[in-house]
Formats: structure tokens, sequence, C-alpha cells
């Protein structure tokens, strides 16, 4: 009886040949997410939105997540369940809450998974939020030991969801504001004044509207050291 013992190479080739058809990748390992990014646009009178980030687990076990960590307070992470077979498919949601005074930023989270190896998948989200009141300073420095002499601000409605500034009100008793109409419903002047610069002190001013729906916007007053020269 004659035994015929192939040489690898030709054990190899039929092998390499369908990796190169299938891309280099005999099975997809892990969690397979369509798109790990997404962009969103929060509206003017939004203060929630919920993105659903899609996978499937193209492997040939059970994949079980383990855990979800946000970069972001402003961010939260959930799924229905925890262990998806091979195969099967499944939905991270991720609720971005609205952060005040900013108008784009972008938070992530991370999913880790009991995979032996690359079981890291960071889902990223990038958030342009649409302003209703739109300030041309947000924050407002005086010096301890210097001028007390008041700072204006200019604020612009948004064109897209009129409404009317009614007044403005301060956190701190180290400041005092006052709030003039340029144009009704379109442009306002907000002029602040720290009581006494004799020594620090922190605090906020928020604009005041008729409209329940717009988000709070605030600006920043601070009474701050001035700093040395071998500091700056």
């Amino acid at each position: 009886m004659i035994s015929t013992i192939l040489h690898p190479r030709y054990i190899l080739l039929p092998i390499l040949i369908s990796l190169a058809a299938c891309g280099g990748t005999a099975l997809a390992a892990g969690l397979v997410f369509p798109a790990k990014a997404k962009d969103i646009e929060i509206e003017i009178t939004e203060t929630t939105k919920t993105i659903p980030y899609e996978f499937k687990n193209e492997s040939s076990s059970p994949i079980k997540i383990v855990g979800m960590k946000a970069s972001c307070g402003c961010t939260v992470a959930t799924l229905e369940k925890k262990e998806y077979a091979s195969g099967e498919s499944g939905e991270i949601s991720i609720e971005y809450k609205r952060v005040a005074n900013t108008e784009k930023g972008s938070n992530s989270v991370l999913v880790v998974t009991d995979e032996e190896k690359d079981n890291f998948y960071t889902l990223i989200l990038r958030v342009t939020q649409k302003e209703g009141i739109k300030l041309s300073k947000r924050t407002l420095d005086w010096i301890v030991g210097g001028s007390d002499e008041p700072q204006m601000v200019d604020v612009t409605v948004s064109e897209e969801t009129p409404f009317n500034i009614t007044g403005v009100r301060t956190t701190h008793d180290s400041f005092e504001g006052k709030l003039s109409t340029v144009e009704p419903q379109k442009k306002y002047t907000v002029t602040v004044q720290p009581t006494t610069c004799e020594y620090p002190a922190i605090g906020a001013m928020r604009i005041l509207t008729d409209n329940p729906s717009v988000p709070p916007v605030h600006i920043l007053l601070r009474v701050v050291a001035k700093k040395n020269s071998d500091e700056e």
C-alpha cells in the first residue's frame, strides 16, 4: 500500500486563497458594530436624546457584556440583556443629557466583554447642541484689589424659537446684574458688576425667559487673584 503525504504548501494554499477571498479573515471575531461613532443634533427645546448602537456577535461562542463606562455623567448606556449567543444581534442605547453652556462635544462609552482578548469596544457620540440663547461672553472676570467696573454681555435669541428674555438672577450676592432690551425676542444686553473686589468670589448669573422649555443659560462670574509674573 502506497501512502501519499502532501507537502504543507498544498495544504496551506487553499486556506490562504479562501482567506484572501474573505478579505483576510476566515471568521470575524467578537461584537461587530456597523457604526461605532455617531453624530447627533440636540434641538433647542430638547433636554435628552437616545441613540441606538446595533451590534452582532460574529464569533462562534457566546459573548457576555460585563461592563460599560461612560466618559461623562451626561451620557448613560443601557442594554436589554448581557449575554448574546453566536450570530445573535443586540443593541446598546446611549442617552445623552444636555450640558449647559456647551455647543459641541464628544463623549465615549467603553464596552467590556468576557472575551479572552480584544474585549474592549469604544463607542463615540459626537454632539452638536442647538442654542436658544447665544452669549457674547460666557465668563466675566475681575481682579482682587482692582476696579469693580461693570462688564456687559450681548444676548441673542435664536430665530428658530423666538421668546423673550425676562430678567437675570445671580447665585451669589457678591454680584449684581441688570437686563436691557435692545430688540424684543431678538437682542438684549446684560450688565454685571461685583459689589466688591476686596476678596475672591465666584458665582453665576442665570438668563431668565418666558419659555420654560428652553434650557437655562448661565454666565460665570469671578473675582480672582492676580497671577504673579512668574506664574503667567
